[in-house]
């Protein structure tokens, strides 16, 4: 498929890997005339730029470089993920990254790369939200029980019976079995919820 490089796009932070590097941190967003705007990944870009990753400054470079149209391939979507699995062909890759070094060559970077922040690209923005919703998704549920009347009674008949300690640990793995989460790293201690004092933080598995 053939199509025009709108931009290049800020990925989601799980792409992070366990050392903190940015293994795949941008992907180009790819418009196509009559069809959609497509995420596509970089690897044969980075391979032929001799690249381990991209970064903001490299970003910034390959912005500047923009080519007017590029070809992509790859399945359509993988359906355990929010990204569409498209990579840029070697070709595209190549001519692309022969107008990078013919940049970097001619020592014009410093009033060429752009300096706007680039963008997030909608799966990463829409993954992005989902996780800071996982991480509050305790309290969310909480705050329905609170504001709504009858979960607020019978909450508050259960605790009578139970103990509001034993209610609450049940109602929170109860939220971590029904969205099939697991534990991130450390606790919301300022719940917005008046039922609870704080919360585990949840995030998804990693695939």
């Amino acid at each position: 498929m053939q199509g025009e490089v709108q931009q290049i796009a800020r990925a989601a932070g799980w792409n992070i890997n366990a050392s903190g590097g940015v293994e795949d941190g941008y992907i180009a967003l790819v418009s196509v005339p009559g069809r959609d705007t497509y995420e596509v990944q970089l690897k044969e870009l980075k391979s032929a730029l001799g690249w381990k990753h991209l970064n903001r400054e490299r970003a910034h470079l390959l912005m500047s470089t923009l080519p007017i149209e590029i070809e992509f391939d790859g399945p359509q979507h993988d359906p355990s993920s929010y990204y569409w699995k498209l990579q840029i062909t070697k070709g595209s890759a190549t001519k692309w990254a022969e107008k990078v070094l013919a940049l970097i060559e001619s020592n014009e970077m410093e009033t060429t790369i752009c300096t706007e922040e680039p963008i997030m690209a909608p799966g990463a923005l829409t993954q992005a939200a989902i996780n800071r919703l996982n991480e509050k998704i305790t309290n969310e549920v909480f705050l329905i029980i609170e504001n709504d009347e009858e979960l607020r009674r019978e909450y508050e008949r259960t605790v009578k019976s139970m103990g509001k300690r034993d209610v609450n640990k049940l109602i929170g793995k109860g939220v971590k079995a029904t969205y099939n989460l697991i534990n991130a790293d450390g606790r919301e201690n300022n719940p917005s919820s008046t039922l609870i004092s704080s919360h585990l933080k949840l995030k998804l598995v990693e695939s």
